[in-house]
């Protein structure tokens, strides 16, 4: 576990909206890889950054496109005890490829 900042005016923030304090949310990240940010292509920007630069998530700037990548495991923050109240949010990041 360890903290993210969210970009102001990031949909995921807007998403996340009271599990967000001070722009800073607790997140289950454990990975060996990551986005690179000098690399994320047109049309896409990060959303959210880890305490040491590494980007957490991005999402489109195109508009009308339903999509957030993360490098965290939102289907398993309901698992973790202090977070348990995170299942909503992570239910609507998980069905966001299903809403229409």
């Amino acid at each position: 576990m360890h903290d993210i900042r969210l970009r102001n005016g990031a949909r995921l923030r807007t998403i996340l909206g009271g599990f967000v304090s001070n722009g800073f949310l607790n997140v289950n990240s454990h990975h060996h890889q990551a986005v690179d940010g000098s690399a994320i292509p047109a049309g896409w920007q990060a959303s959210a950054w880890a305490t040491d630069g590494t980007v957490e998530a991005i999402e489109p700037t195109v508009h009308g496109l339903d999509a957030i990548g993360v490098q965290w495991h939102p289907e398993r923050l309901w698992l973790i005890s202090d977070v348990g109240p995170l299942q909503p949010s992570a239910t609507a990041l998980l069905s966001l490829g299903w809403a229409k």
